[in-house]
C-alpha cells in the first residue's frame, strides 16, 4: 500500500512494522486530531472466513479491555474488503529490539517489566481472555508507562511457525509444552511463555534453542530448563526459583493464579534491590548476650533454714529419748522390692499428626511414564508411607493423582514400580540426607 494513502478516514503516513498478521502504519485521525497506529490485515487472511470471524471476535473483545499495560484498541474497520485495527500509537521499542541492541536486561528492570506484563495478563484474564503468544516481539516498552502487551487475543490466530528471518524470535521458542503436545491450555500457558521471555531478558538467550521447531519441541518436552544462576551466579536465588516455577513442564506445578505469581515477582524484585544496596534481608540470628550476674542481696532465707534445722534436730533427739525409755525394739527393715532393669527406654508409640483444621488446597501430581505398571506419590503429608497415594494412569501414559493439602511447603517422592525417586518433572528439589533428592511443592502461595 502506498504511503500517505487513505484507509477509511485515516491518512496512512509511514510503515512502522511488519508481522505475521499484516503491516502496521503510523496514521493520522483527522476527526480526533491525533496520530494512531493501524494494523492492516494480510489479504490472504482476510479471505479465510473462519480466521476472519475469529479475528473480528477477538479484536472486539480486546477493545473492551482498558488497562495501562495493554495496548488500547480504538476501532476495527473494513474498507473494500481490507480489514484493519486502529490502536494507540506507542513511543518506545519492543523487548525484541531492546535485547537485540543492548543484550541482557538488568535483573531489577527485567522483573519490573515482568510485573507490568503480569498485571496486564491478570486484567485480561478477568475478562476470560488469554494472549496465546507472549514473546519479546509482543511486549512493547514505552517511554512513559512501561510495558504494554501487543496483539492481545490476536497473535494466537497467526501462524506460530518460524518465519524467514525470525531467527530466535519466532514463537516456538516461547510456547508451552502443553501447546507442543496439543493438550488443553489455559492462563498458565501464558505464564510459561512469560517465563521463557523473562529468562531471555535476563540471559540474552531463550531457555531452549534448536535448529528446527521439531528439535525445540523435543527439548521442551523432555529436558529441564537450564538454571539462571548457571548463566550468572549474581542472580538472586528468589528470581531463579520464580523462573523455574514459571517454566515447569507440568501445567499443574506452575502458579495457581496471577496473584501468587505477582507476589513472588515483587519479592524477587525486593531481594534484587536489597542485594544491589548491600542489605541482608535474611541475617543469621545473633547468639543471646550473656546475662550478667546480679549482685547478691541479703536474704532472710538462710536464717529460716537454720531455725527449721534446729527444730528437726530437737524432734529427733526427743524421739530417741522416748524409744530408750520404752525399750521398744526397732521394727525389721522391709524387704527390697523388685529392681527396674537398666537399659534404654523404648521409644513412644507413633501417633499420627492431629487433623488439619485449616483450608486445604487441591494439588494435582502428574508423571509421564507410559511403561510404568504402578506409580505412588508419598511424602511428609502421609508420613512417607510406602503405600502413599496411588496414581491413576491416563491417556498417553500420563499418571495423575489429586491430593488435598494444607498450605505450606511439602516434600514428596514418587515410587515407580517399587523404586523411590524424586519427581523428574519438578525442578524444585533438595537433598534428602540419604544421598538422594526430595521434590518440593509449595501450596497456598
Amino acid at each position: 500500500m502506498a504511503l500517505s494513502s487513505q484507509l477509511g478516514h485515516f491518512n496512512l503516513l509511514e510503515e512502522i512494522g511488519h508481522g505475521g498478521m499484516g503491516t502496521v502504519f503510523r496514521a493520522f485521525d483527522p476527526t480526533l486530531n491525533r496520530e494512531v497506529a493501524i494494523k492492516v490485515l494480510r489479504e490472504n487472511l482476510a479471505h479465510d472466513p473462519k480466521f476472519l470471524n475469529d479475528f473480528l471476535e477477538e479484536a472486539r473483545t480486546a477493545a473492551s479491555i482498558s488497562h495501562p499495560h495493554i495496548v488500547q484498541i480504538y476501532f476495527v474497520g473494513e474498507e473494500s474488503a481490507q480489514y484493519y485495527i486502529v490502536m494507540e500509537l506507542l513511543k518506545g521499542h519492543t523487548l525484541r529490539e531492546i535485547i537485540e541492541k543492548q543484550g541482557p536486561i538488568n535483573e531489577e528492570r527485567a522483573l519490573d517489566i515482568a510485573i507490568e506484563v503480569v498485571e496486564g495478563l491478570r486484567a485480561a484474564y478477568k475478562n476470560q481472555m488469554i494472549h496465546g503468544d507472549i514473546k519479546p516481539a509482543n511486549i512493547f516498552v514505552t517511554d512513559d508507562v512501561g510495558a504494554k502487551i501487543l496483539d492481545f487475543g490476536l497473535a494466537k490466530l497467526a501462524n506460530v511457525e518460524v518465519a524467514p528471518g525470525e531467527g530466535i524470535w519466532g514463537s516456538p521458542y516461547y510456547i508451552s509444552p502443553e501447546r507442543v503436545g496439543q493438550r488443553a491450555e489455559d492462563f498458565r500457558s501464558d505464564v510459561y511463555s512469560l517465563g521463557a521471555t523473562l529468562f531471555q531478558m535476563l540471559t540474552g538467550h531463550p531457555p531452549f534453542e534448536g535448529e528446527t521447531p521439531e528439535e525445540l519441541a523435543e527439548k521442551r518436552l523432555n529436558e529441564k530448563p537450564p538454571l539462571l544462576r548457571d548463566f550468572n551466579p549474581e542472580f538472586t536465588r528468589k528470581t531463579e526459583e520464580v523462573v523455574n516455577k514459571m517454566l515447569n513442564k507440568s501445567i499443574f506445578l506452575r502458579y495457581r493464579d496471577y496473584d501468587a505469581l505477582l507476589l513472588d515477582l515483587k519479592d524477587a524484585k525486593t531481594e534484587a534491590t536489597a542485594k544491589r544496596l548491600g542489605v541482608d534481608l535474611h541475617p543469621e540470628p545473633k547468639p543471646p548476650e550473656p546475662v550478667a550476674a546480679s549482685p547478691e542481696r541479703k536474704s532472710a532465707t538462710p536464717v529460716a533454714l537454720v531455725v527449721i534445722l534446729l527444730i528437726v534436730i530437737a524432734a529427733l533427739a526427743a524421739t530417741l529419748l522416748f524409744h530408750k525409755k520404752t525399750a521398744v525394739r526397732p521394727a525389721p527393715s522391709p524387704r527390697p522390692g523388685p529392681t527396674v532393669p537398666e537399659g534404654p527406654v523404648p521409644p513412644p508409640l507413633h501417633r499420627p499428626p492431629p487433623p488439619t483444621t485449616g483450608k486445604l488446597w487441591n494439588v494435582e501430581f502428574t508423571l509421564t511414564a507410559p511403561d510404568a505398571h504402578s506409580v505412588v506419590v508419598t511424602g511428609d503429608f502421609v508420613n512417607w508411607d510406602p503405600s502413599g497415594v496411588p496414581m491413576k494412569k491416563g491417556p498417553n501414559g500420563v499418571w495423575s493423582a489429586t491430593l488435598s493439602l494444607p498450605a505450606g511447603r511439602h516434600l514428596y517422592k514418587l515410587i515407580v514400580d517399587g523404586k523411590w525417586m524424586p519427581d523428574p518433572e519438578n525442578p524444585a528439589q533438595e537433598d534428602d540426607g540419604y544421598g538422594g533428592k526430595n521434590s518440593v511443592v509449595v501450596v497456598g502461595r
